[in-house]
This record gives C-alpha cells, sequence and structure tokens, in this order.
C-alpha cells in the first residue's frame, strides 16, 4: 500500500527541495555508474569509429577486450549525452528540410576487415551526401574551421579517419561533418576525400592491424593456445598524453614504457593540483573566446547596456617603460562590465 501524502511530507518546502535535488544527483550517479561497470565484450572487426593512431591500441581492442578499463560515469553521460544530440540534430535536418534518406547505414569490409555505420546521407542536387554528426566541447569547436584543423587534434584525427573509411567504402568523394558544442551551435565541415590520407590512415592502418591478429593467432596456436608475448604487438607510439592518457589500455600497456633516467616522481599533492589545471584548462579557453566576443560589441562604445549588466569603455593610450627601446606607445579600448544588481566590477581590455 502507498504512503499518503501526509506520511510522505517531512521536513519544510525547502528542506524538502535539498533532499529531492540529492536523490536526483544520487540515482543518476548510480545509473551511470551501473552503465560504466558493465562487462567488456570483444569486437567482430576492427570499428570505423576506432581507427586510432596507435596500432597496438587497436589490437589490444582484440587480445585484451577483457582488460579494457571502463568509463567513469562522468564519460558515460558525456556519450549518453552525445547520442542525445545525435537524434537532435536529424529531428533538426529533418524540421529544415533535408530529411536523412538513409541512416545508420552499415558497412562490412572484407578485404580490410573493417565494419561501422555513418550516422546519414542526405539527398541534395540529386547526390547522396554522406554525413556524420559529433558534438565538440565548445572551447574544441570554436577551434575547427578547416580539414587541417581537424588533422591537428589527435581526437578529431579519428573522427577524421572515421568518415573517411565511410567516403572510400561508399566510393563518395565528398562528405560533411554536423558538429555541435552541445550549446545551440552548429558548424557544417566539408570533407573531400583524400587518397593519400585514405591510404596511409585507414587501409594500411587496417592491414597492419589485421597483419598483426594473424601473427599472434599463428603463434599462440603453435604453443597450444597460450600468449605468445608483448613483443608481437605492434611497437608502441611514442608517448603522447592526448593518446596514452586516455587509452582504455593505459595499464595494460603503460607499466612497461620507460619515461628515461630523468623522471621525478613528485608528491601526491601535485596530482590533486593537475587534476584541477586540466579541469580549470577549458573554462579559461571559454573565457577568452567570450572576451573576444564581447569586445567584438562593445569597443568604440563608451556605455553598453545588455539586460542586468552595463558595459562601460574609453580608449586608452599606454607608453612601455624601459628596458624597451624605443619606448612605442600603444592603445587599446578599455572596458569593464558591472552587473547593476551588485558592486561587483571585472576590467578586461
Amino acid at each position: 500500500m502507498s504512503p499518503s501524502v501526509s506520511e510522505t511530507l517531512t521536513g519544510t518546502p525547502t528542506q524538502n527541495a535539498h533532499a529531492l535535488a540529492a536523490e536526483l544527483s544520487a540515482r543518476r550517479l548510480k545509473r551511470l555508474a551501473q552503465e560504466a561497470t558493465k562487462a567488456p565484450w570483444k569486437p567482430r572487426r576492427i570499428y570505423a569509429s576506432g581507427l586510432s593512431s596507435c596500432d597496438r591500441q587497436m589490437v589490444y581492442a582484440f587480445t585484451a577486450w577483457d582488460q579494457k578499463e571502463p568509463f567513469a560515469p562522468e564519460g558515460v553521460a558525456a556519450m549518453q549525452d552525445g547520442q542525445m544530440e545525435e537524434q537532435i540534430i536529424v529531428r533538426e535536418l529533418s524540421s529544415d528540410g533535408f530529411p536523412p534518406v538513409e541512416t545508420q547505414v552499415s558497412m562490412d569490409d572484407d578485404r580490410l576487415w573493417l565494419t561501422g555505420k555513418i550516422d546519414g546521407k542526405i539527398m541534395w542536387n540529386g547526390r547522396k551526401v554522406p554525413f556524420e554528426i559529433k558534438r565538440l566541447k565548445p572551447f574544441a569547436f570554436d577551434r575547427v574551421k578547416t580539414f587541417e584543423d581537424l588533422k591537428a587534434n589527435p581526437f578529431l584525427m579519428k573522427y577524421l579517419r572515421q568518415l573517411t573509411a565511410y567516403l572510400y567504402l561508399h566510393n563518395e568523394e565528398a562528405g560533411l561533418f554536423i558538429l555541435s558544442d552541445g550549446c545551440g551551435k552548429r558548424a557544417y565541415l566539408v570533407v573531400e576525400l583524400d587518397m593519400a590520407f585514405a591510404e596511409t590512415e585507414v587501409v594500411q592502418r587496417c592491414e597492419r592491424v589485421k597483419a598483426a591478429l594473424n601473427r599472434i593467432e599463428r603463434l599462440s596456436a603453435s604453443v597450444g593456445g597460450q600468449w605468445p608475448g608483448d613483443q608481437y604487438l605492434p611497437d608502441r607510439i611514442p608517448y603522447d598524453s592526448k593518446v596514452c592518457g586516455f587509452c582504455s589500455w593505459k595499464t595494460t600497456c603503460l607499466p612497461q614504457v620507460n619515461f628515461g633516467e630523468g623522471a621525478h616522481m613528485a608528491e601526491p599533492e601535485l596530482a590533486e593540483k593537475l587534476k584541477r589545471h586540466l579541469e580549470l584548462k577549458p573554462l579559461v579557453a571559454e573565457a577568452d573566446r567570450l572576451k573576444q566576443e564581447i569586445k567584438a560589441v562593445v569597443e568604440g562604445k563608451e556605455i553598453t547596456l545588455a539586460g542586468g549588466y552595463v558595459v562601460t569603455g574609453k580608449q586608452v593610450t599606454v607608453t612601455p617603460k624601459p628596458p624597451t627601446t624605443p619606448p612605442k606607445p600603444y592603445s587599446f579600448w578599455k572596458w569593464e562590465v558591472q552587473a547593476l544588481e551588485t558592486p561587483e566590477t571585472v576590467k578586461a581590455q
């Protein structure tokens, strides 16, 4: 029998709201933790989304699949949010008159032993244009403008390999990345099929990984199914924190990494500072981006009003002091923003 309303009411409305907030957080964390601790599984083939810059990592997906580190609850939440974002963008496309004609189209190539699904295709001017939807963090979103920007980032290179594999195997000359910053912004980036990139980053990489797996399988069979030894794995890449630091097999691989005789073990307190530094780093990038966007609006205006804020500004000229030679004066627009509800003021230039 369900409890009556009078039996369930405890404390003040404010106390009840606080209790509800705590329960919402606890249950969400519990659900995410359950998702994060699901047993790993061995992939059937190389997944296009798993085309890494590290052949060894790709081989581990098959030889050490049961040693794969689970994602943290925050990582599971990020992936789920990304899946929801994909659904939102597909609905947007349909609402704007571009209903995908094909979604989650499978590819399964025997020669490359490669499999995967493409998010969809859009019919435009008689052609089916493949597209992949990716949600980026805001600071990363703002830095991606061109094909070269994708290649400069290890994480985005993985996306580029994935779309390139689809274009290559579907015999398409060009496709689209539909990018989101998770805050309402969209970017539509054209990616042409680069055959040289496809050859080195997709074809040859798959061939090397499959050859390594075949070699390990033969050697394992020759010793009664035992592991033939790590020396038959692909060589490690030079340590890269952006790749190795986020690898799901770093505990399997990294203990054998030689950081050199000059490596220094710091006190545990440094780890906390480094963790906080990495947490704040994207916020600094976001603050710099917002600063530039605000400057573009308020520069040259003595007073700008926006909602509950007022921005005042003036032209300032500064003459550098020695040892600057010669001391050339320079000018800039100095502005300050103040919340009208509080006396606190933030200065900027």
